[in-house]
């Protein structure tokens, strides 16, 4: 049960010690009959995949009803996890770049033999059976074997230029889930409360965007600092201007404050329709890629997570609003952290929440369902029967919570509609999700000392009325198997958290649109139209300097204007729409960004020009393409428009020939006195070339590598084809379907 991995701790130099002066005879590197020096023997860690005190934890929890079962669940978790991904973006969007990676890549991967590599069985990528529309895939391909492969290090060098963009997501393929079971609407609110990474994060989003110009918000929040700014970087790929990113304390997020639309000029606590409590857990449902867990396990380490996930969870509840949905997950098979948790909520929440059974909402999720019974064992191996038996000193970090409800309450709390990932089943990672419903307001002062569970009936409800925004506070008191620890301990944590994790942004600052100086000539050359939402651009510095203009929507102008930036600690929002042009010769001092041109082009209606396919292809390829070589609509759309940064937009139709897609495409160029240049980055134009279905920059090298080693030395005179690309004469562009050139 070893992992041997090679580690070089800095540069060594083989030093060979002679015969003579009574010196010891050359001993050769092959000697030890394994191939590698005495260094390198040294030189080598192990991890160890196994753990007896995990093994014996798991045994009595009586998870599998035969050992053939066990062996196989200990089996996979010590096999390497497969490679996962997702295609991302919008619905069309997405399904377009789906068809193109499958046709450029996947079909050609499918036809390839079962290869072996050693004991490694190399199979072509398959789709996940649970993940909607083709649109996430799966390689049982350990990346060490990818450069056996050229078809595979191909793909995975594409794979990797495109996850940077945010094109594809390379995300496991069990955190996916719960954003399924979310059932994210444009126009919910929502918030994830411990979102970094944010792989689940950026599936929400997408959800959010189903359609053009959602009304919804998504507010992703995470603890850490340094975690807020990855996911920052993770979810700007979306840009979105419904996001907000925080970096608070997910036990204690505050009430946030929004106008009524009842009531003019009233703000009332915002409450919201979706949200995901992915807690922090001992992550034992990530040995596969986290072989350093075999080490780190402990029994403790749940228990000591058990009140924070509790707290969480319950602040949570306390957020969402009365018919809205609460999904709670961790990546760990422990019951202390999953069913525990659910049935410690579902006693507080007094009725206001119920799980709802999702077993049916992917179809080709296999699941096992929740368990009604399970063992508290401390870190000895011995267990504990109860919590009235243990010792009074062990009471406070053993709390009642931990232990299983009866049989009765079990049933009729549903705990197996609770849902538990297994890594056999579908060779993935393990994970537990629970899907919760609110049904009605919860009391408005926290039940931290939950009695037995009540299941809510319209009938024997009472009536409560919505808490205020100064009634559902942060916890100050209470223990007792509950999350909550003492006022003084919340004082102190708030301190230390300040003082380790400092919090220093610039300020957003909106712009009056009235009395601003830079909007009028901006608006007049683009030609926005009197419906873009002006009030809602923003800058992020109060000085007279102005690199940037981000873009937000009208909620979250609402939660930024009336709330206190600071409190809120606001790490990022809003998408960059604008930045200041760097043009020598320049008709305004901002130009348009193609990070934020899905947010913008709909209201320019004059520095935009309709186009083709054959156009773009050309743009993307040609830098500095004369306006004789475009399109002749093209050309008469150009010539109405002044020099300047310009959109070109190409509409979908089923007639095109050209490129035959099913979704409009916008690029963003710069119009000159007599040619184009595209706005682009070498991401975006290798994206651009798999819509279209030209070769990228990497495919042409190869081919042209390939094309020399056949050649004969006589005729190593002709030009290459992507170096003919490159020039600015006329009449050496090849065909705008046989050749793309990232400058």
């Amino acid at each position: 049960y070893h992992l041997c991995l090679p580690y070089r701790m800095g540069r060594w130099k083989r030093k060979w010690k002679g015969k003579g002066d009574g010196g010891k005879e050359k001993r050769s590197r092959d000697d030890s009959g394994d191939g590698r020096s005495r260094k390198q023997r040294e030189n080598t860690w192990t991890v160890v995949t196994k753990n007896e005190n995990f093994e014996h934890f798991y045994k009595e929890q009586q998870m599998f009803d035969t050992p053939e079962e066990w062996d196989t669940f200990m089996k996979h978790l010590r096999d390497p996890l497969p490679t996962t991904f997702r295609v991302t973006g919008t619905k069309s969007s997405a399904a377009e770049f789906r068809d193109m990676l499958y046709k450029r890549y996947l079909e050609n991967l499918e036809k390839l033999e079962v290869a072996k590599a050693g004991d490694t069985v190399i199979e072509p990528p398959t789709p996940i059976a649970f993940y909607p529309d083709r649109l996430a895939w799966q390689m049982n391909v350990p990346r060490g074997m990818f450069r056996k492969f050229p078809e595979f290090h191909r793909f995975h060098k594409f794979l990797v230029a495109m996850n940077e963009k945010g094109h594809i997501s390379r995300q496991e393929a069990v955190s996916m889930i719960p954003p399924l079971l979310l059932d994210v609407q444009p126009e919910h609110t929502v918030l994830d409360l411990c979102a970094a990474p944010g792989s689940k994060t950026c599936m929400i989003i997408e959800a959010l965007h189903a359609v053009h110009n959602p009304t919804g918000l998504v507010i992703a929040n995470d603890v850490e600092n340094q975690r807020c700014y990855t996911l920052t970087h993770q979810t700007k790929r979306l840009q979105s201007p419904n996001f907000l990113v925080t970096n608070l304390d997910a036990t204690r997020f505050p009430n946030l404050k929004v106008p009524s639309k009842a009531d003019a000029g009233v703000l009332i606590p915002l409450k919201f329709d979706r949200i995901l409590c992915d807690v922090p857990c001992s992550g034992d449902g990530t040995l596969r890629k986290n072989p350093a867990v075999w080490k780190n396990w402990t029994v403790m380490n749940a228990i000591g997570l058990h009140k924070l996930q509790t707290r969480i969870v319950y602040r949570g509840a306390e957020l969402l609003e009365v018919g809205g949905r609460l999904v709670f997950s961790t990546c760990s098979f422990n019951p202390i952290e999953n069913e525990a948790v659910v049935a410690w909520l579902l006693r507080a929440s007094e009725g206001a929440l119920e799980i709802v059974d999702e077993a049916a909402t992917l179809p080709g999720l296999k699941f096992t369902p929740g368990f009604k019974s399970w063992k508290v064992i401390e870190k000895f191996g011995k267990e504990l029967p109860d919590h009235a038996s243990i010792p009074p000193e062990l009471k406070k970090q053993f709390v009642s919570s931990l232990w299983p409800p009866s049989a009765e309450e079990a049933d009729e709390m549903g705990l197996d509609k609770c849902m538990r990932v297994f890594p056999q089943q579908q060779n993935t990672g393990g994970f537990f999700i629970t899907v919760f419903k609110k049904v009605k307001d919860m009391r408005k002062t926290r039940n931290m000392e939950p009695g037995p569970y009540k299941k809510w009936t319209p009938a024997a409800s009472e009536t409560s009325a919505p808490p205020t925004a100064d009634e559902a506070a942060p916890p100050t008191a209470g223990e007792a198997g509950s999350a909550v620890d003492t006022a003084a301990d919340d004082a102190a944590g708030e301190k230390l958290h300040a003082k380790q994790y400092g919090f220093k942004e610039d300020p957003y600052v909106f712009y009056e649109v009235d009395g601003d100086s830079y909007w009028p000539p901006l608006k007049e050359f683009y030609g926005f139209s009197e419906d873009f939402p002006a009030r809602n651009l923003l800058t992020r510095s109060a000085g007279s300097v102005k690199r940037n203009i981000y873009l937000v929507s009208d909620m979250v102008r609402e939660v930024i204007q009336n709330n206190d930036v600071r409190q809120l600690r606001l790490i990022n929002a809003g998408v960059r729409v604008l930045t200041k042009s760097d043009a020598v010769k320049k008709p305004v001092d901002y130009r348009l960004c193609m990070e934020g041109l899905q947010s913008t082009y709909r209201f320019v209606q004059k520095q935009q020009a309709v186009c083709e396919m054959s156009d773009i292809a050309l743009a993307i390829r040609q830098e500095g393409a004369t306006f004789p070589m475009l399109s002749k609509g093209l050309q008469e759309g150009l010539e109405k428009i002044p020099v300047g940064c310009t959109v070109l937009n190409c509409v979908k139709n089923a007639d095109d020939t050209a490129g035959g897609l099913s979704c409009d495409l916008q690029v963003l160029v710069w119009k000159g006195t007599g040619n184009i240049r595209t706005l682009v980055s070498k991401a975006d134009r290798i994206f651009l070339c798999m819509l279209l279905g030209i070769p990228t920059e990497d495919e042409l090298a190869a081919e042209k590598k390939a094309a020399k080693d056949e050649a004969p030395a006589t005729s190593a005179a002709a030009a290459p084809v992507d170096d003919v690309a490159m020039t600015t004469d006329t009449s050496s562009v090849p065909d705008a379907t046989t050749s793309c050139a990232a400058p």
